[in-house]
C-alpha cells in the first residue's frame, strides 16, 4: 500500500455505534474521545449512516432522553475506500466542509478506518 494512500493516513481502531444506541451514548463517545463525529453500523459492520457534531446541534430541538442514533443519523455519509489517494481524501474535505470524520470502508463497505481533518493536518 502506497504511502499517498488513505490507508496510510487512516485511523484504524475505529469506535462506531450501532442505530439503537442511544443519542445520550453515542454524545458520550463523542465527547469522551475529542471526536467530531462516529460510524453508524449494522451489526454485521457494514456502514449504514454516520452520527456527528453537526448533526446533533441541528437535531437537537427534536431529541429526547430516548432518542436513538437512528434518529438523528445522516443515512447517506460519505465514504472512502482505503485505496483512495491522498488527494481523493482532500478532495472530499474541501467539497464538503461539514464531513468529518470520513469512513473508510472495504469492498462490502464494512467500516476498516477513519480519517478526519485532523489526520490531514498531520500531514504539514
Amino acid at each position: 500500500m502506497s504511502q499517498d494512500s488513505v490507508k496510510s493516513l487512516m485511523n484504524s481502531s475505529v469506535i462506531s455505534v450501532l442505530p439503537e444506541t442511544s443519542v445520550i451514548t453515542a454524545i458520550d463517545i463523542i465527547l469522551s474521545n475529542n471526536f467530531n463525529g462516529i460510524p453508524v453500523v449494522d451489526k454485521k459492520g457494514v456502514i449504514v449512516g454516520i452520527v456527528t457534531k453537526y448533526d446533533i446541534i441541528t437535531k437537537r430541538g427534536s431529541l429526547r432522553d430516548d432518542s436513538r442514533v437512528s434518529d438523528v443519523m445522516n443515512l447517506d455519509p460519505l465514504t472512502l475506500s482505503e485505496d483512495n489517494s491522498v488527494e481523493d481524501a482532500i478532495a472530499a474535505f474541501t467539497e464538503h466542509h461539514r464531513v468529518d470524520p470520513i469512513p473508510v470502508v472495504d469492498a462490502e463497505r464494512k467500516v476498516i478506518g477513519v480519517i478526519s481533518r485532523y489526520d490531514m493536518v498531520k500531514l504539514f
